[in-house]
């Protein structure tokens, strides 16, 4: 089975209601997105435990974000956080 990575490039997400970017089990590539006053956090990954037990680990591929909140949050057990290429602020 071939995967194709999934992309989210150049958006602008301004004062979501909650996380602005949520990664849930997989490894997207995130570029220049920007995420200004989220509620809850800027980016929010976290691991998916599939029905029969299996971890799928999250991990995206981090490029040229912005990040304009207090913190991003990475919960995730065993991982060590997403990748990231060049510094996001």
């Amino acid at each position: 089975m071939i995967r194709v990575a999934q992309h989210c490039i150049e958006n602008t997400i301004i004062e979501p209601k909650f996380n602005g970017i949520d990664v849930i089990g997989d490894s997207p590539i995130l570029r220049r997105n920007q995420v200004l006053r989220p509620h809850a956090f800027a980016l929010h990954v976290v691991d998916f435990q599939q029905p029969d037990g299996q971890n799928v680990r999250a991990q995206p591929f981090l490029e040229g974000n912005s990040f304009r909140a207090d913190t991003v949050q990475v919960a995730s057990e065993n991982t060590p956080g997403p990748q990231r290429r060049v510094s996001n602020e």
